[in-house]
C-alpha cells in the first residue's frame, strides 16, 4: 500500500535522480524546437554543469518545510515511487491566488497504475482547503502521458509557450559558462 507522506532528506538520492531525467528530457526537447538540436550527451552536461537537479531538490525541501507549498511523496516499503509539488500564488490578472501544479513526477516502474492520478487528487485537495478557486499547470506539449494526466483532472488549455530559433545557423552547443 502506498503512503503519502513529506519530502525527507533521505529522499536526496531518488529525487536528484527523477528531477534530472525531468529536466534533461524536457531541455532536450526545448533545444530542438529552438533549432539548437543538443544531443543527449550535451543536455546532460548542460543539467550536471548548472546542477540544475540539484537547484530543483533545493527548491523542493525548501518547499516542503512551507505551510504555502504542498509536496508530497508516495511510498510503498519507504520506497519513494512518486512525487507532487504545487502552491498558491497571486495572479497578476485575475487578481486573485490560484493554485499551481509545480511538478508531478511517477517512477517509470509505477506509471500506468493510477498514482498520478492519486498524486494529483492530494494536490487538488490541498488547493480546495485552501479556499483556492482555480488551479493551473505548465506543461511541454509533447508530453501526452503529463497532458492526459492534467485532462483527466479537468485542466484545459488555455495558453501556449512556443518557441522559434532566431538565426539561421544551429547552435549546438549548450552555454556551460555558470554567468549564463
Amino acid at each position: 500500500m502506498s503512503q503519502s507522506e513529506q519530502l525527507e532528506n533521505a529522499d536526496r538520492a531518488v529525487v536528484t535522480g527523477w528531477l534530472g531525467e525531468y529536466l534533461a528530457w524536457h531541455i532536450e526537447e526545448w533545444s530542438r524546437l529552438a533549432g539548437w538540436g543538443w544531443s543527449k550527451p550535451e543536455v546532460q552536461a548542460h543539467v550536471d554543469h548548472h546542477r540544475l537537479a540539484e537547484r530543483d531538490w533545493d527548491e523542493l525541501i525548501g518547499a516542503s518545510e512551507n505551510p504555502d507549498h504542498f509536496v508530497r511523496v508516495s511510498r510503498r516499503n519507504g520506497k519513494p515511487e512518486g512525487l507532487v509539488y504545487a502552491r498558491s500564488r497571486m495572479d497578476p490578472f485575475l487578481q486573485e491566488r490560484v493554485g499551481q501544479l509545480s511538478w508531478i513526477y511517477v517512477d517509470p516502474s509505477h506509471r500506468g497504475t493510477g498514482l498520478g492520478d492519486d498524486l494529483m487528487a492530494a494536490a487538488k485537495q490541498w488547493m480546495r482547503e485552501r479556499g483556492l478557486r482555480m488551479s493551473e499547470v505548465f506543461v511541454t506539449a509533447s508530453n501526452r502521458s503529463a497532458v492526459d494526466l492534467y485532462q483527466r483532472a479537468g485542466y484545459q488549455l488555455a495558453d501556449f509557450r512556443m518557441f522559434a530559433p532566431l538565426s539561421e545557423t544551429k547552435t549546438s552547443q549548450p552555454q556551460t559558462d555558470p554567468a549564463v
